[in-house]
């Protein structure tokens, strides 16, 4: 069993509206461009956050892209869908490009993002500027993990330990391991996963970031010895190293051969 710091109980019963403001009450999807981005009433262009496909590179054949396009053809073409955003207009309101970042709900209430991460088609992935519901979505992913379905039928796209994330840079990725030791440095609170700071995989958090994790109950200073999980951007930085923005990117794993598989 795994539990975020964003709250322990993952709750099948959540009200969009409860955290998110309403923007857009009812909307036509008139396109799909690709499996994240659709445009509705053919003039607004939305942007789904919270969730990561990989993009067609000459290391990726972009089939996961492909079938979260057709996911989106086949379940919102030309339906009418409610758009939440979230109600800080401070934060996440558009992307680089100026579309509209928007949870969808389809008219009957189904809820896309969560549809997308349960059927494997999209990792979750929470930001600084979106993690709303962050648990909700977790769970979901974690059972197309256990389904092996989407990307989760796929190895290269497991979970990973912190000894095979050495020979990973520039992805995504979802690690696991024990924090061995935790350092602090030019206002930076590294987590090492092995002794050598020079080589072992290695999570940075930004000390201004420590209220964040207060407000969500967990002290990454306390840390030593506990095993977790951590998703985001990995490159290589003295050994494999994933930046945090977010508590939501990290899971505290408790082991419960129970109930293994559940996020």
């Amino acid at each position: 069993m795994c539990m975020s710091f964003l709250g322990q109980v993952f709750a099948q019963d959540f009200v969009l509206k409860d955290k998110l403001r309403l923007t857009m009450p009812k909307a036509r999807v008139t396109q799909i461009v690709d499996g994240v981005t659709v445009i509705v009433n053919n003039t607004t262009t939305l942007n789904i956050p919270m969730l990561y496909i990989p993009m067609e590179t000459p290391q990726e054949a972009g089939e996961g892209m492909r079938r979260a396009k057709d996911y989106l053809d086949e379940t919102l073409k030309d339906r009418f869908i409610r758009v939440y955003q979230v109600r800080d207009q401070n934060r996440g309101q558009a992307n680089a490009m100026g579309h509209v970042q928007a949870y969808i709900e389809r008219d009957d209430g189904l809820w896309i993002q969560r549809d997308m991460a349960q059927k494997g088609l999209a990792f979750v992935y929470p930001s600084q500027s979106h993690y709303d519901f962050a648990n909700v979505l977790l769970a979901a992913e974690a059972k197309a993990r256990a389904d092996k379905v989407g990307f989760w039928a796929d190895e290269k796209w497991n979970v990973m330990s912190d000894i095979e994330a050495k020979s990973l840079d520039n992805r995504f990725a979802i690690v696991e391991g024990i924090i061995e030791k935790i350092v602090t440095r030019n206002n930076t609170i590294y987590l090492n996963f092995e002794r050598d700071w020079k080589t072992d995989f290695t999570i940075a958090i930004d000390s201004a970031k420590r209220r964040d994790f207060a407000r969500a109950g967990a002290s990454p200073m306390q840390w030593q010895g506990k095993k977790v999980r951590v998703r985001g951007w990995l490159r290589q930085y003295n050994g494999p190293y994933i930046e945090i923005f977010h508590p939501s990117q990290i899971e505290l794993i408790t082991e419960d051969k129970t109930d293994e598989n559940t996020g």
